[in-house]
């Protein structure tokens, strides 16, 4: 499954927390989910998004 993840939404801070509840959830597998980011995305505030891709990975998502 394929997920467009918009600029406002990785703004959130808890937006990790926030898509691996929806998964839990809805049982989906956090290994089943892609995440769509465009490239103008990364290149607003890189070193938070470094983290959110980081704890994003650890869900393995």
């Amino acid at each position: 499954m394929t997920i467009n993840v918009s600029t406002a939404e990785l703004r959130n801070p808890r937006y990790s927390e926030n898509l691996f509840a929806c998964l839990e959830t809805h049982g989906v597998a956090p290994q089943h989910i892609r995440l769509e980011l465009t490239e103008s995305i990364l290149a607003e505030n890189v070193e938070k998004k470094q983290g959110l891709l980081h704890r994003l990975d650890e869900m393995d998502i």
